[in-house]
């Protein structure tokens, strides 16, 4: 069929063009109303589609408390399901979710998420800030009690994470919960309700009994006070989130969704009203765009069919997740600093290198050219399984002084035709 033009007059004529607008993670906001999930466009605060109802299926929620959001995946706390649950970002499509059986419909349980674990409260339970890896769903330590005060916001960077209670604000290493700095002035009358942060400024929210609202801006890196400032009719929100230029939160008495910059300028509060019943809001955080690759979901190989939350990565040693379903021509880690050979699908736990001789970890199953490795000086045949605590010589060659007398000791005998050792 010939193009379609549009007649301006004798001898002129133009093809008319499409463009094709598209949104990524960074271009999007996700709010919750009642049982649904909303997506929003950020530059207009206008709903773009939504996903859920009310139920306890895979597209439904109960009374969903608060929401993440990572460079693919939506996070979303069903407390009303006593579960996470997590779905493709940019679709709504359901993935994957994780039982809560200590969980209840309750307000404020917050959720935050990094490159590898999810984060959330017990605000219901106890006060713990508890830990959760986002894609196997092992569960972690609980890494900070909040004391007196039930957690009511979270935010997670990398190494540190951000934690509230109705008092204060504390940065702390995710590690071992291990206290960094403090903020706890908080303005008289008010309680903290939650934070957010996007890696340069913490932004707190601070509410009035129903009254007043204020948003507290303090430096990331000791949580120093920078500015503060009344946001004028906005006296019930029910969440935070930012990203480098802006702050947003939704308010329960005009049920509204608002946008305010990041100087907390009042002149630059803009507001959409199309939700019902307001509960978390999130967006994902500018400091992700720093987070390695492990951020982003599993690696595979270029060229092949990566399965369901795994990205592709341009190169033939490439490494996927313990735990995912990686394709040929990739192998399986998990622990960092594991090495694999492009065209190898290794179990997990075992890094696979093909070289004889080369070490892979202790205690694993090595295939033929490959040993096992505990300790320098301990020796086995190369081509071979070795057993923990042995190293590999290649074939034909001979082992020295100590390092023959260690052979002995895992019940090897070193060669003695050659006199090169391989460690």
């Amino acid at each position: 069929m010939p193009n379609p033009q549009i007649e301006l007059g004798v001898g002129v004529a133009l093809t008319p063009t499409v463009t094709v607008s598209y949104l990524t993670p960074a271009d999007l906001l996700w709010t919750i109303d009642g049982d649904t999930v909303q997506v929003r466009a950020k530059d207009t605060l206008d709903v773009i589609f939504s996903f859920g109802s009310t139920g306890a299926g895979d597209d439904n929620f109960s009374a969903p408390t608060d929401l993440c959001v990572d460079q693919t995946s939506v996070y979303v706390l069903d407390s009303g399901n006593s579960r996470i649950k997590k779905h493709i970002a940019q679709t709504g499509v359901f993935g994957d979710e994780s039982a809560l059986s200590w969980m209840t419909a309750a307000p404020n349980i917050p959720i935050a998420v990094d490159r590898r674990r999810l984060l959330f409260g017990k605000a219901t339970v106890d006060t713990y800030v508890y830990s959760r890896h986002k894609n196997t769903w092992v569960e972690e330590h609980a890494m900070y009690d909040c004391g007196a005060g039930a957690v009511v916001g979270l935010a997670a960077i990398d190494s540190y994470f951000l934690v509230a209670d109705a008092t204060r604000v504390e940065k702390r290493l995710i590690s071992d919960g291990s206290l960094i700095a403090t903020w706890n002035t908080v303005p008289a009358g008010f309680v903290v309700a939650d934070l957010a942060t996007d890696g340069d400024w913490v932004y707190v929210l601070c509410t009035k009994a129903g009254t007043d609202c204020k948003i507290v801006k303090l430096y990331v890196s000791d949580l120093f006070e920078n500015a503060s400032d009344d946001i004028t009719g906005k006296k019930t929100p029910t969440g935070i989130c930012c990203d480098a230029s802006y702050v947003y939160f939704p308010n329960t008495a005009d049920t509204t969704v608002n946008r305010v910059d990041n100087d907390l300028d009042p002149a630059s509060l803009i507001s959409v009203a199309d939700i019902t019943t307001p509960r978390g809001i999130c967006c994902q955080p500018s400091y992700f765009d720093d987070f390695p690759s492990e951020s982003i979901g599993d690696i595979v190989a270029a060229g092949t069919a990566a399965p369901s939350g795994v990205a592709v990565l341009g190169t033939r040693l490439s490494l996927a997740m313990s735990g995912s379903a990686a394709p040929v021509g990739t192998a399986v880690i998990s622990k960092p600093g594991y090495v694999a050979a492009a065209g190898t699908a290794a179990p997990a736990g075992t890094a696979v290198i093909a070289r004889v001789g080369t070490l892979v970890a202790a205690g694993t199953g090595a295939p033929s050219g490959v040993a096992v490795i505990a300790k320098v000086g301990s020796i086995a045949a190369a081509g071979s399984a070795a057993p923990s605590g042995a190293a590999v010589v290649e074939a034909g060659e001979v082992a020295a002084g100590a390092v023959a007398a260690a052979a002995a000791t895992v019940g090897m005998t070193a060669t003695t035709t050659a006199a090169t050792v391989r460690y």
